[in-house]
């Protein structure tokens, strides 16, 4: 038995939508429609009980447009990149649909045997959009502030508005910043290690400013409090400049600094590793599986 409806996902309306009660566990009671609760849920009551309606199950009636908003609308502000040059970390990973996209600079090209130029460069970047990147940051180089502009700008070529142009947080840098985010380009001022930078970052209209936790904690700096005090002073000023924390040594300093608010993160891929392990969960999916197994061997002796 179907019910129409219309239904509520966050992010979208569905007009109309065709929803099948016996989705919900096979009852097969008519569907109704409750007002949003208070938490901007709605809810559907079947034979007396009321179940969240799941998004998904929603969304599929709907337009890929609209079942995208819904993913994006659980996903929060969180963006997660990659911190690394090499291609073949972005193969095995950006298919999860866990990151957002993908960060380098100098050192990691280096690292991963790429030449710092425009051509080589545009090929890189390239290849992540292919593997589901929806953001690449590039870092642009020069002596002077004309050279980093120039530079800037043509990276920001590639692919205007998905490649964002990290800058180092000097007086240079920022004044390269100011004169890129003007002209509509999105910056990223890297090498942060102290709060007063990330004013200065806000200060010139950076989409982000990184600041370096790993290496903060090294010289003895209070990595993580300082970092906190950063989103505070950027959601102080009522700044949509998001804070990129990068140089993560562990999983920890992702969650803690998620929880007070943090939303980006430059993850290396060691540590990305380590985000997707858990021996307790696998041990759980190994038993779910073997379950599905044995059940199946019950089906087929009855049969016979």
């Amino acid at each position: 038995m179907a019910t129409s409806a219309m239904l509520h996902v966050p992010g979208a309306v569905l007009p109309d939508s065709k929803v099948s009660s016996s989705f919900f566990a096979g009852n097969s009671a008519n569907l109704v429609l409750q007002p949003a609760s208070s938490s901007g849920r709605d809810f559907v009551s079947i034979a007396g009980r009321t179940r969240l309606v799941g998004a998904w199950a929603s969304a599929q009636h709907a337009d890929n447009s609209a079942a995208q908003n819904v993913c994006e609308n659980y996903k929060g502000r969180l963006r997660l990149f990659i911190d690394t040059a090499d291609s073949k970390s972005w193969q095995r990973w950006l298919p999860s649909g866990a990151f957002y996209g993908v960060t380098t600079n100098p050192l990691l090209l280096e690292r991963a045997n790429v030449r710092c130029e425009l051509k080589t460069l545009s090929e890189l970047a390239n290849r992540a959009f292919d593997l589901g990147a929806e953001e690449v940051q590039i870092q642009t180089w020069g002596q002077t502030v004309e050279e980093m502009v120039n530079t800037g700008s043509k990276l920001a070529e590639i692919n205007p508005g998905a490649i964002v142009v990290k800058i180092p947080t000097t007086k240079n840098g920022l004044v390269t910043a100011s004169h890129l985010a003007k002209s509509g380009i999105p910056v990223t001022m890297t090498g942060v290690y102290s709060v007063h930078q990330a004013l200065l970052a806000v200060g010139v209209g950076a989409a982000y400013a990184a600041p370096y936790l790993g290496r903060m904690v090294a010289l003895g700096k209070p990595g993580m409090e300082d970092i906190q005090e950063m989103q505070q002073m950027v959601g102080g000023v009522k700044s949509d400049m998001r804070l990129l924390v990068a140089s993560i040594k562990d999983v920890k300093q992702i969650t803690g600094l998620a929880a007070r608010g943090v939303e980006s993160f430059a993850i290396p891929v060691p540590v990305v590793e380590k985000l997707f392990q858990d021996g307790d969960t696998e041990k759980a999916a190994a038993e779910f599986e073997d379950a599905v197994s044995r059940t199946l061997e019950m089906s087929a002796s009855t049969s016979t």
